[in-house]
């Protein structure tokens, strides 16, 4: 397959994951006037949480033979997860939000890398993983 232009469909989200956690400090901070503290708090438990996702994100494609329902589930949930936290005026549901966004985002991650492994040669991998 000599196409690469399916991997430019990933770079918006890279974008917005890019500035999420730069932006989301500064909306947490200023706006809801919560303390660092909180927001260190919010995004170890993210982090947490994405770890343990991850492991069982990673096998759902596997299971079901499919991975792309999975990349567009997850960014459908992560694209309303970013427009509920702009509207979001609670530091707790604020922070359950920002969770549950590393949450799906962590359903992207080993879909899109199984993607690419099913889709080009094992002699191509290390070229469009560093494309992705």
């Amino acid at each position: 397959m000599n196409s690469y232009t399916w991997n430019y469909a990933f770079v918006f989200h890279a974008i917005a994951f890019g500035m999420v956690p730069t932006c989301s400090l500064l909306y947490f901070v200023g706006y809801l006037n919560g303390s660092l503290f909180d927001f260190g708090v919010m995004s170890a438990l993210a982090s947490l949480f994405s770890i343990v996702t991850s492991i069982y994100a990673g096998r759902l494609p596997e299971i079901f033979g499919r991975v792309k329902p999975f990349i567009l589930f997850s960014f459908l949930i992560s694209g309303l997860i970013l427009f509920l936290l702009s509207q979001v005026e609670a530091i707790v549901l604020f922070q359950i939000l920002y969770i549950l966004l590393e949450l799906s985002n962590s359903l992207y991650i080993p879909s899109t890398r199984i993607l690419i492994a099913e889709t080009y040669q094992r002699v191509d991998w290390n070229k469009m993983f560093a494309r992705h």
